[in-house]
């Protein structure tokens, strides 16, 4: 299936806010489908990866509790133009995403 993913930089006066929507159902796996009974199948993001030129600054585990298109973030500082700021996901479907910005 084909997720969406965005990722925003905001400078700020402490460093830079990096936020990130992610365009996901995260159906939790609890739910019947209203036309045939059935249960829904579960699928969630898992985990979501922050990177400053491919070095880890933030890494957060989800559960199956998180809203449809979940907006996540993080505080980061000490970027400077031309950093590129990498978001990847994963959602226990084994499907993942991922997008990228460069700091201006």
């Amino acid at each position: 299936m084909i997720y969406s993913t965005r990722l925003k930089v905001i400078e700020t006066e402490p460093g830079h806010q990096l936020m990130c929507e992610i365009r996901h159902p995260m159906e939790p796996g609890g739910r019947r489908d209203k036309a045939t009974g059935r249960l829904l199948p579960a699928n969630y993001i898992t985990q979501v990866v922050f990177r400053v030129n491919e070095e880890i600054r933030a890494e957060m585990l989800l559960g199956k509790y998180v809203s449809k298109n979940p907006v996540v973030g993080t505080m980061v500082s000490k970027l400077s133009g031309g950093d590129r700021i990498i978001v990847s996901w994963q959602d226990i479907a084994g499907d993942s995403g991922q997008a990228s910005v460069r700091v201006k």
